[in-house]
This record gives structure tokens, sequence and C-alpha cells, in this order.
């Protein structure tokens, strides 16, 4: 009897040993599943964090092989991109600064950075850092996250270009200065040396006529001066503003070429800031300079308009023309380079219109800030 209590004690806590080890292994499973649920819900998130990111991500080894990306460039399969190597994929001049940048980082273990642009296939500028994926002490593999910077590297080209266009423009001018100071008042002063010295070798019969013709070359000189003034900058642009200025301009141009123009006007009897009126008034001088030059017309056309957040300038004209597509590459083209350039600068634009033989429009628009600058709605016809 005592036996068979003996047994039927060591079968329940048997029994119960197992149930606990059931327990236990229950407890495990379900600590495993909920586990694996939380591996797979934050592998979802790092995928979908990656997928997103606004930057390409990628592994890489030692060789710089492409181990894994969370995108494929358009274009690209993942056979074309993994397995591949980083070099494949840029333009070799940056090949030896990847690479460089690579070692260091393997060796170092710190961050390393390079700009690189992509092949002829794909070619845009990205700014590439490098950072170690470490086991214990020792790199062994590296992260790299690419963002593209195409565009800022392109505006950065363009305002080179803008700089470079700038300064070509104003040697230009220096040059026409100086030609103007040389020809014009240059031979004028000389030709005065001239006259003195002969008035001082001479009787006074003779040096009545002399000191006359001194007399109309200083007022000749006067005159040149005057004009070279008013060319570079007339003083009404800072007095009385971009209306009487132009008006001003159209009457003079029409004497010295006999082009008529009509112009046309609303919005700008009040003044604008510094700046935009020297604009203005550089674009259409040079404008009407190149139609007096170029279109071979006895007519033009100048438009200004301005409203509450842009001034319109329009120039036509119905002569020669050209053909506006390759203007840029054209010698002539510099004079209306300039143009363009201080339309930009001033955060507006210039285009341009023409074929040869059917005239030509160029216009520009300029930003004018909100409420500082009202126009007046009345019409005016010079």
């Amino acid at each position: 009897m005592k036996d068979a209590d003996k047994s039927r004690r060591q079968l329940i806590r048997e029994l119960v040993r197992m149930r606990q080890t059931m327990d236990s292994v229950e407890r495990l499973e379900a600590e495993r599943q909920l586990a694996e649920e939380q591996r797979r819900e934050l592998e979802g998130k790092w995928r979908s964090l990656a997928e997103n990111a606004p930057d390409s991500i990628m592994t890489i080894d030692e060789d710089g092989t492409i181990l894994f990306t969370n995108r494929l460039q358009p274009g690209f399969t993942r056979d074309q991109v993994i397995g591949k190597t980083i070099y494949d994929f840029l333009e070799p001049e940056f090949h030896k600064t990847f690479s460089q940048a690579l070692r260091t980082t393997f060796r170092t273990g710190k961050t390393t950075h390079f700009e690189g642009r992509g092949p002829e296939s794909a070619p845009l500028w990205f700014l590439n850092r490098l950072g170690a994926v470490k086991h214990g002490d020792k790199v062994v593999g590296v992260t790299m996250i690419s963002t593209n910077i195409d565009e800022f590297k392109r505006t950065q080209e363009a305002l080179r270009d803008h700089s470079r266009r700038i300064v070509e423009v104003e040697e230009m001018e220096r040059a026409r200065i100086a030609r103007e100071l040389h020809d014009q008042i240059g031979q004028t002063l000389t030709g005065l040396k001239f006259l003195l010295g002969q008035a001082a070798r001479g009787t006074s019969q003779t040096n009545g006529a002399v000191l006359d013709e001194a007399q109309h070359m200083l007022n000749e000189m006067m005159t040149r001066v005057r004009d070279l003034s008013l060319d570079l900058r007339p003083s009404m642009l800072d007095d009385l503003g971009i209306l009487p200025t132009v008006v001003w301009h159209v009457k003079r141009y029409t004497g010295y070429t006999g082009i008529r123009v009509k112009l046309e006007h609303r919005g700008i009897k009040k003044r604008f800031a510094s700046e935009t009126e020297t604009a203005v008034y550089r674009i259409v001088q040079e404008a009407m300079t190149n139609i007096a030059r170029h279109a071979g017309v006895s007519e033009a056309a100048l438009r200004l308009v301005a409203g509450r957040k842009k001034l319109t300038i329009t120039i036509e004209d119905a002569g020669a023309g050209f053909d506006s597509r390759a203007w840029l590459a054209e010698y002539k083209g510099r004079g209306l380079i300039g143009m363009r350039e201080r339309a930009l600068a001033l955060g507006g634009e210039l285009t341009i219109a023409s074929d040869p033989g059917k005239g030509t429009r160029v216009t520009a628009i300029l930003p004018v800030e909100n409420g500082k600058h009202k126009g007046n709605s009345r019409h005016g016809r010079n």
C-alpha cells in the first residue's frame, strides 16, 4: 500500500514537472513569436525608412562592391547594381577620389566625404558620405549615403558663368570708353596742342584765326565729354526717374539716328528702386543701339508697363532680324548678354524672339516689390 502511494506521489510530481516544462516551452515559444513579430515589424520599418529616404543608401565592401541598395536608380535593374562596384557608376575622373575615401574609412573607421558625378548615361552630381560598419573593433563594411546635389552644382556653375559674363561685359564697356577717350578726346587734345604751338610761333595777325580754330575744337571736345558722360549715366536718371530719362533718350536717339520710336508707357510715372531704374535704362539703351546698328529700319516701338509685382519692357522692330536661337554664340550677342545679365541679377528674365528678315522683339520682365512702387494707371504716348 505504501509503495502504491509512493508511486502515485512520484507520478504526480513528474506530471507537475512536465506541466511546468510545457508551460516554460509555451512561454518561450510565445516570447519567440513575439520577438519574431517585433523583428519583422522593425525590419519593415527600417526597409520603409530606407526605401523612402530622400538619399541613396548602399552597403559596400572593401573593393567597392555593392552588397545592398535601398533603391534602384531609374534605368537600372537589381542585377545591374547588386554585385557591381561603385566604379561602374562613377565618371572615371572620380575613381581615385572614391578609392582614397573608401580606404580611409576602412583603415580609420572615420566618416569620409567626396563629390562625384555619374557616367555619361546618368551624369548627375552626388555628395557621398562613407560611414564604417563595425563588428567589434573591426570595420567589416561601409555604408555610403549619396545625396543628389545636381541642381546645386548646376546653379553653382550658372553663377560662375554669370559672374564671368558680367566681368566680360564690364571689360567691354571699359574698352569702349577707352576708345572714345583716345579716338575723340585724345585727338582733339593733340590738335589743340598743335594749334597752341602754332600760335606761340605766329604773329598777332595770324593768331586770331588759330585761336578761333582752337575755340571751335574746345567747344567740340566739351560736347563730346558731355555726350560721353550722358552715355555712361545721365544725371536725370537719379534726379527725375526712369520715365523722363527714357523720354529724353528717345528724343536724343531719334535726333542721332533718324529712327522714329513709338513710346508707350503705363504705370511708370512714380519712382522705382535705383537698381531697377538703372536696369530698365540700360536694357532700353542697348536694345535701341542694336536696332540702329543692325536692324536697318526707320521705325521702332518701345513699351513700358509696370504692375504691382512686375515691370515689363518690350522693344520691337520689323528689321533684318537674326537667328535668336543662336544669339548667345554670336559675337554681337555680347550686348544682348549684358541685357540678360541685368535682368537676371534682379531676379527677372529677358527673352529675345527674332528670325532673319522678320524683325526682333526683346522682352524683359523685372520684379517690383509689392506695395513699394505703385504704378500709375494713366496711359502716355510719346
